[in-house]
């Protein structure tokens, strides 16, 4: 609501059914959070707003305190509609790429790992084994190169048909970039293709 101009008691009345206005707001877009976030897989929050808004949702606690966890950044942004979250985006995209390079090193750490287990039997890569890997349904993640199709002997369409492989086996694929040194490993040493595997198999 507007701000009010005129003093004395209705001014004080107007001014609490502002705050009152803006308390229940908070509640609903925390509950909305609630009811679209909550339980599902969602890496990150990024929070934005007009000035100090943003901040006083969360230190309020209007956002569920599980969901708060994940909140990586806030943002000024001068709308609160759609513009507003294109706003939103836009500012939060250098984070959004950190993030994403952050999980990235971490599936590529997790691969090594496994490759360099004595055991290594929860790790295979190069497009026989994988697609094999993919058709018994044992693999868990699936991690393709950036440019993976523009390597010497990957037919086009190849990415797309492990997509729907990943697809019917619940498995989580990932593009890797080659902005990292774990995504550069992954193209050079292991043909742009390696599975993190549910179990091991011959």
């Amino acid at each position: 609501p507007s701000k009010h101009g005129k003093g004395g008691q209705s001014k004080r009345r107007f001014e609490r059914l502002i705050e009152e206005a803006a308390h229940e707001w908070y509640k609903k877009v925390g509950n909305s959070a609630t009811d679209c976030f909550l339980g599902k897989n969602i890496e990150g929050i990024l929070v934005g707003g007009p000035g100090a808004t943003k901040d006083y949702f969360l230190s309020k606690e209007y956002l569920n305190h599980e969901l708060n966890k994940i909140v990586f950044g806030t943002f000024d942004t001068g709308y609160t509609d759609e513009t507003g979250l294109r706003e939103l985006v836009s500012r939060g995209s250098t984070r959004l790429s950190e993030m994403q390079l952050v999980k990235e090193k971490n599936l590529m750490e997790r691969f090594m790992k496994e490759v360099l287990s004595p055991k290594g039997k929860l790790a295979t890569y190069g497009l026989k084994q994988v697609e094999k890997a993919l058709e018994m349904g044992a693999v868990k993640q699936l991690l393709i190169s950036e440019g993976f199709e523009k390597m010497v002997n990957i037919e086009e369409g190849t990415v797309k048909k492990l997509g729907e492989l990943a697809e019917k086996s619940n498995t989580e694929a990932i593009i890797i970039s080659t902005e990292s040194e774990g995504g550069v490993s992954l193209q050079k040493a292991f043909g742009g293709l390696a599975a993190v595997l549910r179990y091991p198999i011959n």
